[in-house]
Order: C-alpha cells, then structure tokens, then sequence
C-alpha cells in the first residue's frame, strides 16, 4: 500500500492563525510603545544588552515544543499565542540585524516588519478559504476532535461538528475510511448519553456573543455604514491629495501650515520626501478612483461588484500606500492601518453574512 503524505488541513487552523497574528501584531505595538514610553532602557550591565529579540526566541522555542511534547489542544492554543508574540519580539529588532551599526531606527525596517505581518495575513486568507474534502481529511479532523469524545467533555457545537465530519467521511470511496467512520458513529452513538456536553468556557462565549452581535446587524444598517466608509475613504483622500497639492504649489507660511495636516514631520525629513510623496499621491489617487467605483456599484444595486471593490481598495491601500507610510514614518502609519483593516473586515463580513444569504435565498 502507498503511504500518503498529501497535506491535510488541521481543524480549527483559521482559529490558531488568528491568534498567531493578532499577539504577533499586538507584541511589536506594545514593544514599540513601551520602549518610547521608557526612553529605550537596557537591560544588562557596561558590557551586556539583553535585547528584547532574544525573549521572542525563547517564546518561539517554547512554542515548538508545546505540540511536540503534549496532544492536549491547549497546547495548540498555547503555541499560537507563544508564537505570535515570540515572532512579534524577534523581527521588531531587525533594523539591528541588517545594518552595520546595529541601527534599531533604521527607516526600512518598519515596512519590512509590516510587509512579514501582511504576507501573514494573505497565509490566514488561504488557508481560511481552502474547502477541500475528502474522506482522509474528514477523518484526520474528526480524530483531532475526538480528544473531547475520549475526555467525555463535548461542548455542543463540537458534537454537530463530529457527527458532520463522520457523515462526509462515510461517503469515501475508500472502503477503510468508511468502516472506520461507521465505527466511530456506532461508538459515538452507544455513549452519546455517557458523554458530558459542557457548556463553553468564558472565552468562547464571549467569542460567540461577540459574532452573533455582528451577525445580527440587518443587512441595510451594514450596507450603509459600508458605503459611508466608502464615501469618508474616497473623499477623504481627495481632500488630503488636494491639499498636499496646494501646499506644494504656494510656498506661502499659510499653505506649509496646511502641509501639516497630510504630511508628518518624519515624511518632511525624508531625504526624499518629494519623489515619495508623489508616489503616495498616485497610489492613493487609485485607492480613492476605487472607492468611488465601489459607491458607484452601490448606486447601480450591484452588491456584488461593491463588495469585492471595497475588499479590493483596502488591500491596495494596506500594501501600497499603507507600506510606503511605514517607510517614510516607521510605525506612525498604525492607525491608518487599523482603519484600512476595518473597512476590509467590514466588507468582509458584509459578503459573507449577508451577500452569500441573499444568494441563497435567490436559489431557493
């Protein structure tokens, strides 16, 4: 018999590259905020500097070795959040590591650290949409959450998720993997009474609160607020491109006060500001050419179409003009980030909780 290597997908993968990111981000923004707050202290003596790079590898080694050690999913729990800090800690001292003289401040690390960071996120937009089944991969699954079939603690949801995983495996055209499925439906059948259905802890109700909240925003109310993210993202720019232009034009005391309002004080010192300022202009003249298409498709009632353009000027925005920020102001492009991440997640969860219903409701 050929032994099988193909790849199969873990149960609850989105879950644990979620937390990966959110404490990796969250790691370089509370770094980065503290050693500002404390004036950038040492720790060490005249000849030692415990840089904050080597407790992100001791995160990291303690993350690799948390699913080698135990089967508990805890431990991938732990390691998700051990390594997103880990990682966090690490590459926020790369300025170090590639410069000669150890320049912690140097300009191109911040959009290198953001770069990582959104290469990151596309991983977690892939593996989220990948949808394969197979009786393999049904069962490989099932066998991960069986851990709570073996501990006698089902948590409800997890009790309809086995009994899904058994129902597809059992239609494999490998005769294995059907008998194995059947197998563990008549155990699972014989102790369902036996087996303890808990209720979930704090964490996951909270979690759980927190999307049937969004999920219960009617489909009008999330569709205005998509398109008034559109209209101020749009406009916005306008204005910003308008008055960067206008500030540029007239050298006059009044107009540089206006600069200031569009450029930062660290863009100013760019040694090249002007050529960097006018690619931002163009790039942010796209992002702003898109939203108004997206409010245009809005107008036309093609939700469709509006979803997928506001989608699409949020990730443009995060990895052109959002990356070019980072280098000309290191980390003073966070907020611009955040608010980019919030109307792609707004569109999101627009196209998955009410476009993808609507559709369903068409087909029916």
């Amino acid at each position: 018999m050929r032994r099988q290597l193909a790849s199969v997908k873990r149960a609850r993968a989105e879950r644990y590259l979620l937390l990966t990111l959110i404490f990796f981000a969250g790691s370089v923004i509370i770094t980065r905020v503290y050693l500002e707050w404390a004036n950038y202290p040492q720790i060490g003596g005249e000849n030692l500097h415990i840089a904050h790079m080597l407790w992100g590898g001791l995160l990291l080694y303690a993350a690799a070795l948390l699913p080698l050690v135990f089967s508990n999913r805890w431990a991938l729990t732990g390691s998700a959040i051990l390594s997103g800090a880990g990682i966090g800690l690490f590459i926020d001292e790369v300025g170090k590591f590639i410069t000669h003289d150890n320049d912690y401040f140097y300009p191109p690390a911040a959009p290198i650290i953001y770069a990582f960071f959104l290469l990151s996120v596309l991983l977690f937009l892939w593996v989220r949409r990948q949808r394969s089944i197979s009786g393999r991969g049904e069962l490989y699954r099932l066998l991960e959450r069986w851990q709570g079939v073996v501990d006698g603690a089902l948590e409800q949801e997890e009790l309809e998720q086995v009994r899904e995983h058994l129902a597809t495996a059992r239609q494999s055209r490998t005769p294995r993997f059907v008998e194995l499925s059947q197998l563990l439906e008549g155990y699972l059948a014989r102790y369902e009474e036996q087996l303890k259905v808990v209720d979930p802890g704090w964490l996951r109700r909270g979690e759980r609160w927190i999307l049937g909240q969004l999920q219960r925003v009617r489909r009008r109310s999330h569709r205005l607020l998509l398109m008034g993210l559109m209209l101020f993202n749009s406009f916005a720019i306008l204005a910003g491109i308008l008055l960067l232009l206008y500030a540029i034009s007239d050298p006059s005391a009044n107009s540089q006060g206006l600069l200031g309002l569009v450029v930062t004080a660290a863009e100013e010192q760019s040694g090249q500001s002007m050529f960097w300022l006018a690619v931002r202009l163009l790039l942010e003249g796209a992002v702003s050419a898109i939203s108004l298409a997206s409010l245009l498709f809005w107008l036309l009632r093609r939700e469709e179409a509006a979803t997928r353009a506001a989608q699409f000027a949020a990730v443009f925005s995060l990895s052109t003009v959002t990356l070019l920020t980072f280098y000309l102001d290191q980390f003073g492009a966070i907020s611009s980030a955040l608010y980019q991440l919030g109307v792609f997640l707004v569109a999101l969860s627009y196209d998955q909780w009410h476009l993808t219903q609507h559709f369903r409701d068409g087909e029916a």
